[in-house]
Order: C-alpha cells, then structure tokens, then sequence
C-alpha cells in the first residue's frame, strides 16, 4: 500500500500532519470537520440529520462542512439538503459504498484544509458531543474512529418496544469493557491522510465500512473504537442498502 507522494503507511504515520488542523486538543472556529451524507431519496429524514450535525458543531465551536450525496434521488433530498446549508453532489451510482466514494472524492480535490472527515447517514442523527469527541480523539493520535449506534425510540412508548429489546440484546454481544467492534457507516470518522492511506472507500453494494475499517487495522493505523458518542439511527425495515441494519431489524421481527 502506498501513500500519495510514495510514503508507506509507517512513514507517514511517523512524519506531523501539517496543514490538516490542530493536533493539540484546542477546537477552534478554524477547525474545519467535514461530513459526507448518502442518501436515496431522504428528504423526510434528511433534516433531522442535518439539524443533529449542526448543533453538535455548534457545541464543539468548529466549522462544519456537510456534502450531501444525492445518489439517483427522485425526491426532494437535494432542495432539503441545499435548505439546511448543506453542499449537494448528485450522482446515479445505486451502491452506498460507491456514494460515499464519490462524495471523499469530491472532498479530498475541493476540501483538502479539512482537520478531519467523517461520514454518516440520512437517516441517522449524531448525539451533541459528537464532533467535540471526534476532534478529542484526533488530538490523542486517533487515525480512524469506529462508532456505535443505538435505535430512534420506538413511534408508541407505551407499548412494549420488543424489536429495541432484542436488538439491543444482540447488540451487546458485541461490546466488552475495552470497547466494541460494531462498524456503522453512520458513525465513522478519519484523519483526512488516512483516507489517502487506504485509498478511500471501496465502491460495494454493502460492508464498505467494514472493508475500510479491515484495511486501516491492516495498515497497522491507530483505530479507536468509543463508545461514548452512539449515533441515533431509524428502525426503519425498509432501509435503502441491502444487508444493512435495516434488513438485520427486518430478521428480528420475522
């Protein structure tokens, strides 16, 4: 694997990540945190997402860029993105994984001062300590941030919530008192020269968080994984990426 400017990963681990934001621990309003969203036609959710991203910059006292990837909408995802200030890149890809592909590429050529890149989705909403967390982390020496999630309440929470229970049970198995090892898009973050490391996100139907998670552990790059900052994300079963949570809430309920 080479870096750009023929480094190898140990290389330029080694070397200072000028020019990409502090890496003192200090947020400032120069601090940039840019975010890249994809989305299929999402203009309910979308602004929930929105409105989460910018309150929790707000907290953190950083500037926030937000690129929304339009992948074959026929809605009004873009209009509702454009309206909560977000940037809109529309694409006719059908694959999350090649979404967010597109969406880094198009950071990484117009966006190349950003502090630190991070992904989330649609329908999902980042909790108010998030970016504050994330920039923390970075200052410790953090290449890559694996999050968790945790379910939207249910509509009625009168009624017994059986599929957040199960879910919930399931979920745990993968959590010990050193961490976790649940990989979300929604809630995945990275050093701007990690992204160049690994070559950016693979363009797969599914899993393309993983593989990208896969290879930085590779790499031998600093992965965190906190689970501090759990991104709230929908319950929804009619989800727009097969194999993803959606269809695992779906065999929950089956």
């Amino acid at each position: 694997m080479t870096v750009q400017g023929s480094l190898t990963p140990w290389e330029w681990s080694a070397r200072s990540w000028e020019n990409c934001g502090r890496r003192d621990g200090q947020v400032t309003d120069s601090t940039l945190l840019h975010v890249v969203i994809p989305a299929h036609n999402e203009e309910a959710l979308l602004p929930r997402a929105l409105n989460a991203l910018n309150a929790s910059a707000a907290a953190a006292g950083c500037r926030l860029g937000v690129l929304v990837v339009a992948d074959s909408c026929t809605d009004a995802t873009a209009a509702t993105a454009r309206a909560h200030g977000a940037d809109v890149l529309p694409v006719r890809l059908g694959r999350v994984g090649a979404a967010r592909h597109a969406g880094f590429a198009h950071l990484r050529a117009t966006a190349p001062q950003a502090a630190w890149l991070a992904t989330t989705d649609a329908d999902s909403a980042v909790p108010t300590s998030w970016c504050r967390r994330l920039l923390e982390l970075s200052a410790e020496g953090a290449e890559l941030i694996a999050g968790t999630v945790c379910l939207e309440p249910p509509a009625d929470p009168q009624l017994p919530d059986t599929l957040g229970t199960r879910w919930s049970a399931l979920y745990a198995t993968g959590i010990t008192p050193a961490g976790h090892r649940h990989i979300h898009g929604a809630n995945l973050s990275f050093h701007p020269r990690t992204y160049d490391v690994l070559g950016g996100f693979a363009a797969l139907a599914v899993h393309e968080d993983v593989d990208l998670v896969t290879r930085a552990e590779a790499a031998g790059l600093d992965v965190r994984w906190p689970l501090d900052i759990p991104v709230t994300t929908s319950r929804r079963t009619d989800g727009r990426s097969p194999g993803g949570l959606s269809d695992d809430l779906k065999e929950l309920i089956s």
